[in-house]
Parts: structure tokens; C-alpha cells; sequence
């Protein structure tokens, strides 16, 4: 029985997981380079795709304005800090820097083509604590202190992991090393393909995060969620 149900909720998760396929125009470079086969979980295959000049500057979730998720992450004060994972090269580290300071914001990537990238791009801006650094989402223990941030931002990361096989066990540990490095009451924000009820469940059930879904912001296709630490 316990198989039989770990198999039904994998194969609604993976049906969610579908969706993640970019929806590109069929002649875009990211569209052939994001194919069918793409590996999303091969640190190469992502560095492949951030040194083509086209994703110098990729949005992924572009039909959700930073201005919502800026809005869902606030209130912050001078002392917090916050962390972006699976930044890639989108503008929303510096738009939630440039909306929510004075605070620390830290951005984190698998990808070193796109760290460099995001270095060079805001090295001479008046951002003195906005800073990216290259490492694994899966281990953030070994790059954060514990409850060292007050809010966690994840714009299309579990999106990608959940294109994975081992989608179940790499969630778990995306998800307990961020109720580690959070604080307290901290906050984890997903912006992900609209999930289905079991998967909501699902994440909830893990017992790291209490996640509300489909917040001020969302739409028919992408969703605004918010997880709040427990005390597990």
C-alpha cells in the first residue's frame, strides 16, 4: 500500500514537473538549447546555456512582476538577510535589492558561467551587499551559517528539480538546508508552475515549510507561494 502511494504521488509530481518545459517561440536559441533531452541537473549543460549571449539576461517566470514577489518577501529590516537560489541571470536579485534596502542580499547559482556573469554585470553599481556566489542549492549548509537569513526566494529552481530523477530526494534537501540557514519564523518564497493539490500536499507534508499557495500575484499558469519555517 505505502508503494502504491509513493507511486501515485510520483507520477502527479512528475506530470506537474511537465510543465517547466520552456513554452519558447520554435526558432529561439534558448528553446534549442533547453530541448527535450536538456539535462537540468548537469552543472555543464547550465553553463553551456549561460555563455550564449541570449541568456546573458533570461527571465524565467517572466509573466510574474518582481514588484509581487518583492511585495510577498517585505517587510524586512536593515539587519536581514535574504537569499535568492537558482538566481540565474535574472534581474530579480537587483530588483529585490533595489526594492527592500537596506538589507544583505545573497545570490546563489550552480552555474559558474552564470555567477560570472551576474559578478561582472553589478560589479561597478552602487550594490555593496548585494553579492552572487557559485554553489549546489542541495548543500546549502556547507555555504550558510544556521539561521543566518530571515527569507529564502526560489524562482524556478524546484521547478527544474522536479525534471530530475531523483526530483524527491534533492527537494528534501533543498528544502531542509533551507529551514537551517533560516531564522526562525523565516520564509521560504516559491514562484513555480501552478502545482496541483497533491503536490501542495505533498510539499506540505515534508514538514520544513507550512506553504500557502497561490498568492496575490499568481496567474493561470505561474503561482506565488510562501512557506513559513516550522519547528521541525
Amino acid at each position: 500500500m505505502a508503494s502504491s502511494a509513493i507511486i501515485f504521488i510520483t507520477l502527479i509530481i512528475i506530470s506537474d514537473a511537465t510543465a517547466f518545459r520552456p513554452s519558447a517561440a520554435p526558432f529561439s536559441r534558448q528553446s534549442r538549447l533547453l530541448s527535450s533531452d536538456f539535462d537540468f541537473s548537469s552543472k555543464q549543460g547550465w553553463d553551456d546555456f549561460y555563455e550564449d549571449k541570449e541568456s546573458k539576461s533570461y527571465e524565467w517566470h517572466a509573466s510574474v512582476p518582481h514588484s509581487s514577489i518583492s511585495s510577498i518577501v517585505s517587510p524586512v529590516k536593515s539587519d536581514d538577510q535574504l537569499l535568492v537560489l537558482g538566481c540565474g541571470t535574472s534581474s530579480l536579485s537587483a530588483d529585490l535589492y533595489d526594492t527592500l534596502k537596506p538589507c544583505k542580499l545573497t545570490s546563489l547559482d550552480y552555474s559558474l558561467a552564470c555567477i560570472t556573469e551576474m559578478n561582472n554585470r553589478y560589479e561597478d553599481t552602487d550594490r555593496e551587499n548585494l553579492h552572487f556566489i557559485q554553489g549546489d542549492a542541495k548543500s546549502l549548509n556547507e555555504h550558510f551559517d544556521l539561521n543566518q537569513f530571515t527569507s529564502i526566494v526560489d524562482k524556478g529552481l524546484i521547478d527544474a528539480i522536479m525534471t530530475s530523477d531523483d526530483w524527491d530526494s534533492s527537494i528534501a534537501k533543498i528544502l531542509k538546508g533551507a529551514s537551517s540557514v533560516l531564522a526562525p519564523g523565516g520564509s521560504y518564497v516559491l514562484v513555480s508552475y501552478n502545482l496541483s493539490k497533491s503536490t501542495k500536499k505533498y510539499l506540505n507534508e515534508m514538514g520544513y515549510f507550512h506553504f500557502t499557495y497561490d498568492l496575490e500575484g499568481s496567474n493561470d499558469r505561474v503561482s506565488i507561494s510562501k512557506g513559513i519555517k516550522t519547528t521541525k
